[in-house]
């Protein structure tokens, strides 16, 4: 899934540690994709909506994700450990970028 790495900073070189989570195939995964709606004064928020794959958007529950704070200001389109497991339970998750 992601590799890990060490770098001897004094030698000057990086070598392959090993790999985070190497049992996940990353074809099976849901993937967020980017979506934007309106605020109720017209302000435009984008989010990350989040699917289970071949899954329809309509009929589901769906679970408001907000980031946290102050240090994780956003959230990006990589790997959620939080966001795959809600997902494959058949819940739609919604990650707003306010």
């Amino acid at each position: 899934m992601r590799e890990v790495v060490w770098f001897d900073e004094e030698e000057k070189w990086l070598d392959h540690f090993g790999d985070f989570r190497p049992q996940i195939r990353l074809g099976e995964l849901a993937r967020p994709k980017p979506v934007q709606y309106e605020a109720r004064d017209g302000t435009p928020i984008r989010a990350y909506l989040t699917l289970l794959r071949g899954r329809d958007a309509s009929g589901l529950p769906m679970i408001l994700m907000p980031h946290g704070g102050p240090y994780v200001v956003r959230d990006s389109l990589t790997y959620d450990d939080e966001v795959q497991l809600l997902v494959n339970r058949d819940y739609a998750v919604l990650q707003p970028s306010y």
